[in-house]
C-alpha cells in the first residue's frame, strides 16, 4: 500500500477541501508539547510528530470527511531532536504513523531500518504529482531509487537586519551585503558596550540554533555539494571571526539568538525563512527589519531545508488515516497558506507560480518565492546525520576555545 502513496496523493491534490468537522484541542503532557485533535465520536487515532513552527496549528484546521479520526500531534523543539527520538522509537517500535523529516539530516538511515513505507508510485497520476515539485524538493528524500517521504514545503537560509540599529550605527544601506567583509564591518559598528562596564550590550550578529545548516549554506553549489577544499578552511575561519576576530557574535548562545534579535540586542540575525511570521508577530512595530540573502563566501546556490512527511509502517487502518492527513498537506488550500503562516516555500511549483502573481504579496514573501529559482539539489546520503553532528561539534569547539584552529577543524571535517 505504501508503494501507491504518491498515487493517492496525486488524486488528493485536486481536492478542493473536506467537509467541516468539529474539533477540540487538549494538551498532551511532555517536554516538547502536543495536542489531540479529536472529532466527536472518533474511533481511529494516528500519531504525528512535527517540528515546524505553526505546523501543528495548520494541521489543527484539518477538516476531515472521516469524523472518527483523531490526530495526536507531538511538537519537537527542532528537527534534529525529532530525528533522534524517531530513531530511538524505531528500535523500540513506539513510532508515530507520520513523522516530519528534514532534508539536511535526512531519510537514508531511516529508510535502511525498514520502518518507513516507500512513497514511490508507478501510475500516470504519480508522474503528474512529481512534475509539480522541483527536484530540490524531491531529491533529498530519494534513496536507492525509491522516494521515502513526501515534501510539503521548504525553508531557505536568510539574513535578517534591524534597520534601526544599522542607521543608528551610521550605516545607510539595505540589508543585502555583497560579501562578509561588508557584513562584518556593519556588525562591528553595531556591537557596543553602552555603559562601559566591559560587557557587550548590543551585538552585531546572532546565529540561530541550526548552525550546521548555515555553515553548509556558505559552501553549497547547485548540485548540493560542499566546497570541501579551501571552502572548509575559509568557513571555519569566518566563524571564528564571528566570535573572536570581529567579536560581533556572542559565543554559544544560539538558543537565545531569536530573542536577542526580537529585543533589539542584535543587529543581524542568521536564520531560516520559517522565522518570518514569528518575527513579525513579536517585533510588531518596535523596529523595521528587512530580509536578505546570506552574504557570499563560496556558495553558488541556496541550500534549502526541505520539510517532508514520512509514512511509517502501522496497521492498514492507521496507514490509510495517515494518508488522508498527508493528502491535506498537498492540497491547494494548505499549499497556498504555507508561505504566510509558516514562512515556507510550497512544495508545488504551480502554487508558487500562483502566489507570485498575487498583487498583495509582501516584499518578504516575494523574496522567499524568488529564491526558488536558485535552490541546490541535494541528494540523500547515509552520511547526512554524521556530517550534521560533526559540524555542530566543530563549531562548538571554535566558539568555546579562542585558540582553536580553523585549519584543524576543516581537516577534521574532511576526514572520513
Amino acid at each position: 500500500m505504501g508503494r501507491k502513496l504518491l498515487g493517492w496523493l496525486a488524486a488528493a491534490v485536486i481536492v478542493a477541501g473536506f467537509a467541516a468537522t468539529y474539533m477540540t484541542i487538549t494538551g498532551v503532557p511532555g517536554d516538547t508539547g502536543g495536542s489531540s485533535l479529536q472529532s466527536a465520536g472518533s474511533s481511529e487515532s494516528i500519531a504525528i510528530w512535527v517540528h515546524s513552527e505553526g505546523l501543528a496549528d495548520l494541521l489543527g484546521d484539518y477538516q476531515s470527511e472521516h469524523p472518527e479520526l483523531e490526530l495526536d500531534i507531538r511538537t519537537f523543539r527542532s528537527g534534529i531532536q525529532l530525528y533522534e527520538e524517531l530513531t530511538a522509537a524505531i528500535s523500540t517500535r513506539t513510532t508515530p504513523q507520520i513523522a516530519e523529516l528534514d532534508s539536511l539530516y535526512g531519510v537514508a538511515q531511516l529508510a535502511e531500518t525498514g520502518a518507513l513505507l516507500p512513497a514511490d508510485g508507478e501510475t500516470e497520476a504519480d508522474a503528474t504529482l512529481a512534475s509539480r515539485m522541483p527536484a530540490a524538493f524531491t531529491a533529498p528524500f530519494r534513496y536507492k531509487e525509491k522516494d521515502w517521504a513526501v515534501p510539503f514545503g521548504g525553508g531557505i537560509p536568510v539574513l535578517y537586519a534591524n534597520m534601526n540599529m544599522l542607521r543608528t550605527a551610521g550605516i545607510e544601506t539595505k540589508a543585502a551585503f555583497g560579501d562578509w567583509e561588508d557584513a562584518l564591518k556593519a556588525g562591528e559598528a553595531m556591537t557596543k558596550d553602552v555603559n562601559g562596564d566591559g560587557a557587550t550590550d548590543y551585538w552585531g550578529l546572532a546565529v540561530d540554533r541550526d548552525q550546521p545548516w548555515y555553515f553548509q549554506s556558505l559552501l553549497t553549489d547547485s548540485g548540493g555539494k560542499l566546497d570541501g577544499q579551501q571552502g572548509y578552511d575559509s568557513a571555519f575561519a569566518l566563524w571564528k571571526r564571528f566570535a573572536y576576530g570581529s567579536r560581533v557574535m556572542k559565543p554559544l548562545q544560539h538558543q537565545l539568538a531569536a530573542s536577542d534579535f526580537i529585543n533589539g540586542k542584535a543587529g543581524l540575525f542568521i536564520s531560516g525563512s520559517d522565522r518570518i511570521t514569528m518575527l513579525e508577530k513579536y517585533i510588531g512595530g518596535k523596529f523595521v527589519f528587512e530580509i536578505a540573502p546570506l552574504p557570499r563566501l563560496a556558495q553558488t546556490a541556496i541550500l534549502p531545508e526541505i520539510r517532508a512527511f514520512a509514512l511509517i509502517r502501522s496497521t492498514p487502518e492507521k496507514e490509510q488515516a495517515a494518508l488522508r492527513c498527508i493528502r491535506y498537506a498537498l492540497s491547494d488550500q494548505v499549499q497556498l497558506r504555507l508561505l504566510r503562516q509558516l514562512g515556507l516555500l510550497p512544495a508545488r511549483w504551480d502554487i508558487a507560480d500562483k502566489l507570485m502573481k498575487e498583487e498583495q504579496l509582501t516584499e518578504r514573501e516575494r523574496f522567499v518565492l524568488e529564491a526558488s529559482g536558485s535552490l541546490a539539489v541535494k541528494p540523500a546520503s547515509l552520511d547526512d546525520p554524521k556530517r550534521w553532528k560533526k559540524i555542530d561539534q566543530l563549531l562548538e569547539t571554535i566558539e568555546l576555545v579562542p585558540e582553536s584552529s580553523a585549519e584543524k577543524a576543516a581537516e577534521a571535517l574532511r576526514s572520513p
